[in-house]
């Protein structure tokens, strides 16, 4: 956790106590050191992790350079290679020491050349220039306020609220927005519920000094070429690389869980963890979350799936847990108090799973979060790039294989997957409106419709993509489109930092920028062979994972049954719960109630379809965003 503020014109109060006021608006869920420094016009303050806490912050004065970070940096071999005589005496040297060796070694390039998790500032005093980056996938966030010739900086929105000018207005635009909008139909992008304040894209950095500001992104994967390897090859590098990224992600840790879901993510992640925990006659927390067996949805059963693994690896212990109702709608105003924004829902199921870990010890949890992006795609555009290519061959196997998996007729999937996905926009938002029988803005979200015009989110609801809702038309631009959506929502910081609050650093090797290079380098044939998707994770993971994992027709792990059925027999107590918020003026002004508590009354988890699926992200969504509006208006009256 860090925080830190530069005012180029010179010193303007003490700017030493916000600071320091800013780290104590931060709380990550234990005491933490505090440490503070000023060079010139620029403080920096940071969150010192006590011992082994997990957490990396650190700040350096070196030379007319002053640093602050929170980072967890990888393969510093490779790094004190590529610095050569720069480079630190020892690879145990702190992040900050190795940043600002990079600093002065490639100055603003520096961040392309880093790997792990970062988020840092540099006040450059001879150049009297602020520098900050963040690593791609936003593991490590920088939030920003900028009045005039001033810019404050730290990791949470609210250290900022602690430094003068800086509005506690909420951001109408970005509430009616997350009301009307699912998971990811719109890209909010980096702005945040607190008025003025932003957040700092993935693998972007930003330079401040008296010629303004500038951003400026250092890695996109836009740009990463497709391999010329050939299949045997693509499989062993896919593997090595599988490999190298969990044994990157368990370079510091005490005791390591990983989230076991069964699917071919989560299961590749375990196999390799618990065989590096061998060859050190250490064991391997496994924690699932499932329903009750006497509840299971055997399709779709977390349960079965994982105690395959389990009894795949002889030194992995398998805890299942089962979520209550409280993990789906408790008052989460705990929940705010660490992220000051309201959570999608599923957030909380992380951070509940998170806070098992911690009671059997846990410290690091590994997670397959990101598998979708990083080579194991699920298939989406594979239909629509073979039509485009002319490759019928292909295209009639892969038509034939989904009709079977998704009991349809092949016809179906060709026009759906296929012709669908290739359509211009403003064609497919026609057909879209025709089959939803209303206009697409407001079509299934809880904003009031007079707020999102009063709020200005009308026209942009009205414009924006809405890709979610339609796969890409090649598997390589869907992994494009997911990617770039983290990279600028930060859409894993939520279960990170309500992970963290407990005490619980998650990690998500599948999230390795080397890993997301090579599954965006692949073409369409390594991901789906044959009908069968997920083809190159089926090739490496053969004698890696259980055999039984490997021959599932999907390889995708459970959809959550378990908090999907706990939201349906939560809904008598979040209908009641809505019936006091009803009263507040400030959440009916925003929240459509009617059509959020049809949501709830409306939604069933015995075999739900993908669109019920979809009401119940809504549901969640509007639920926890009418109790953040209330928790915002009390917060910052």
């Amino acid at each position: 956790m860090l925080c830190g503020t530069v005012c180029l014109s010179g010193f303007e109060g003490d700017e030493t106590s916000g600071v320091e006021r800013g780290l104590n608006g931060m709380a990550p869920g234990r005491n933490w050191k505090r440490a503070v420094r000023s060079i010139g016009p620029a403080s920096f303050g940071a969150l010192l992790p006590r011992g082994d806490c997990p957490g990396g912050s650190d700040l350096l004065v070196r030379d007319g350079l002053m640093i602050v970070c929170d980072s967890d940096l990888h393969d510093l071999d490779a790094l004190r290679f590529a610095l050569g005589s720069d480079a630190p005496a020892s690879v145990d040297a702190p992040d900050a020491e190795w940043l600002l060796r990079a600093y002065r070694t490639w100055g603003e390039d520096c961040p392309r050349r880093l790997l792990g998790e970062f988020a840092f500032a540099i006040w450059d005093s001879k150049k009297r220039r602020l520098f900050c980056a963040t690593d791609p996938m936003r593991r490590r966030v920088l939030y920003r306020h900028i009045k005039g010739d001033r810019l404050t900086f730290a990791s949470s929105p609210h250290a900022l609220l602690a430094f003068p000018g800086v509005d506690r207005s909420l951001n109408e635009l970005a509430m009616a927005e997350f009301l009307a909008a699912s998971v990811y139909s719109i890209d909010q992008g980096t702005t945040t519920f607190y008025l003025g304040i932003d957040q700092l894209p993935g693998a972007t950095c930003l330079s401040f000094d008296g010629d303004g500001l500038r951003l400026s992104e250092y890695w996109s994967p836009e740009s990463v070429p497709e391999t010329r390897l050939d299949d045997h090859a693509c499989v062993a590098e896919y593997r090595r690389r599988l490999i190298q990224a969990v044994d990157r992600h368990m370079a510091s840790g005490r005791r390591f869980g990983v989230m076991l879901s069964g699917g071919f993510d989560s299961t590749a992640v375990a196999c390799i963890a618990a065989r590096r925990l061998a060859s050190q006659g250490r064991r391997l927390i496994g924690i699932t979350a499932a329903l009750p067996e006497d509840q299971a949805d055997v399709a779709h059963d977390s349960r079965r799936h994982a105690e395959t693994v389990a009894r795949f690896l002889p030194n992995m212990d398998l805890h299942v847990i089962t979520l209550g109702e409280e993990d789906v709608v408790a008052r989460p105003e705990g929940e705010f108090n660490v992220l000051h924004r309201p959570s999608g829902g599923f957030e909380r199921r992380f951070a509940s799973v998170a806070a098992h870990a911690a009671k059997l010890g846990v410290d690091v949890l590994l997670t397959g979060f990101g598998g979708d992006q990083s080579a194991t795609a699920r298939g989406a555009g594979y239909c629509s790039d073979m039509l485009r290519r002319g490759q019928w061959r292909s295209l009639i196997v892969e038509c034939i294989a989904r009709g079977k998996e998704q009991k349809c007729s092949p016809w179906r999937v060709l026009v759906n997957q296929g012709v669908i996905p290739l359509i211009p926009e403003p064609l497919w938002r026609r057909y879209k409106a025709f089959r939803l029988g209303r206009s697409l803005p407001l079509a299934l979200g809880t904003c009031r419709a007079d707020y999102a015009v009063e709020a200005g989110a009308m026209e942009r609801l009205e414009q924006a993509p809405l890709a979610s809702w339609r796969p890409q038309p090649t598997i390589r631009g869907q992994s494009r489109y997911g990617l770039r959506y983290i990279m600028r929502s930060g859409s894993i910081t939520p279960m990170d930092r309500l992970s963290l609050a407990g005490g619980v650093r998650l990690r998500h090797p599948m999230f390795d920028r080397d890993l997301i290079e090579f599954g965006l380098s692949l073409p369409p044939e390594q991901h789906v062979r044959n009908g069968r998707r997920r083809h190159i994770m089926r090739q490496a993971g053969i004698g890696l994972l259980p055999p039984q994992t490997l021959s599932r027709a999907d390889g995708s792990d459970s959809v959550m049954p378990d908090f999907l059925e706990r939201m349906t027999s939560a809904g008598p107590a979040m209908i009641r719960e809505l019936d006091a918020l009803e009263h507040n003026p400030a959440v009916i002004r925003r929240v459509d109630f009617p059509r959020l508590r049809a949501l709830i009354s409306s939604y069933s988890a015995a075999r739900p379809s993908r669109s019920a699926r979809q009401d119940a992200q809504y549901a969640l969504r509007a639920y926890n965003a009418a109790h953040f509006i209330a928790w915002f208006e009390r917060r910052n009256a």
